[in-house]
């Protein structure tokens, strides 16, 4: 089975200073917690917005020039696929909240809550937790702006069978000084 391997860092990639996953992860770089990717998106999109401003002076007949003025952060959506079922992979979770029981191998309820848990403000920080988001050789640090629960089929206790976690960040890295 192919492996994917989480940098630990921005330093120069090498297996030494890196972890061992099998798809994906969303990691939360605050808590040293993380939950494993059960199904690899089937996209993962990310952008970045360049600014520029216009300079134009009166009587320009050519446009114009333009003055860069900045380079936005990038920002992703990936949608992950949870399900139930015995027959389904493992996934690899170090959270507070019990992911998995004896009967399931997910359980929805405890990986909202994990999700919801990492959103609450940090002690002395007065921000969510920050999180590393790996899909394949990609990876980015940020933070989630948005965060989208869908279920999908029930069990009939009406617990979740195959849930959907829509999640969007954006990159936030440690300022530079220059």
């Amino acid at each position: 089975m192919p492996s994917l391997y989480i940098p630990t860092s921005r330093e120069a990639f090498s297996l030494v200073n890196a972890t061992k996953l099998e798809k994906g992860q969303l990691y939360n770089l605050d808590l040293d917690e993380y939950v494993g990717f059960q199904f690899n998106p089937t996209a993962f999109e990310w952008g970045q917005a360049i600014g520029w401003a216009e300079t134009i002076w009166q009587g320009d007949d050519h446009g114009g020039d333009l003055l860069f003025t900045h380079i936005g952060p990038r920002k992703l959506e990936v949608s992950l696929l949870y399900m139930a079922d015995p027959g389904t992979p493992d996934f690899t979770w170090s959270v507070s909240e019990r992911l998995a029981n004896s009967k399931l191998k997910f359980d929805f309820q405890a990986l909202r809550k994990t999700l919801e848990r990492w959103q609450n403000k940090l002690d002395g920080k007065g921000r969510p937790s920050r999180m590393r988001i790996v899909v394949g050789p990609n990876y980015f640090d940020g933070i989630i702006t948005t965060l989208g629960f869908k279920i999908t089929e029930f069990f009939e206790d009406l617990s979740a069978r195959e849930a959907l976690v829509s999640l969007e960040f954006r990159e936030w890295l440690p300022l530079k000084n220059s």
